[in-house]
């Protein structure tokens, strides 16, 4: 829920921009890398776009799967919600899969080089006024 609240405003604006262009804002990895074959392969579920800044890595099919294999496209990506800071980040000069742990409550959210991704401090809202849902804000 932190993390929701933390990316809200950025989620609004962005599906409110892909609806009237009618684009989609939760797309295929095959959507922003076209020239890539193992976009078109690698577990189309769990590595998914959120618009073209956000790379969301997920495992939520299998209950009792702890690690899972990610795809990740060339490029620099940066683990947004890590401890690491720069040592967080990925430079990637040609497109890669690798095992991540995917507990029932894992999933990894990576930001693109060169994007902006404007972010509210959900974890304050929500510890200080007791937030648990959108409707609370």
């Amino acid at each position: 829920m932190r993390i929701k609240l933390h990316l809200i405003r950025y989620f609004y604006s962005m599906m409110t921009g892909y609806i009237a262009d009618n684009k989609a804002f939760y797309q295929p990895m095959f959507f922003e890398f076209p020239h890539e074959p193992m976009a078109y392969s690698s577990s189309l579920e769990n590595n998914v776009m959120l618009s073209t800044q956000l790379k969301l890595s997920m495992q939520s099919s299998h209950i009792n799967k702890n690690v899972t294999e990610f795809w990740f496209p060339p490029g620099i990506w940066c683990d947004i919600f890590n401890d690491k800071g720069i040592d967080g980040c990925m430079n990637l000069t040609e497109g890669i899969s690798m095992n991540m742990s995917t507990k029932a409550y894992e999933f990894y959210l990576h930001i693109r080089e060169g994007s902006v991704v404007p972010m509210q401090d959900g974890t304050e809202l929500a510890k200080n006024y007791k937030v648990s849902n959108t409707a609370d804000l």
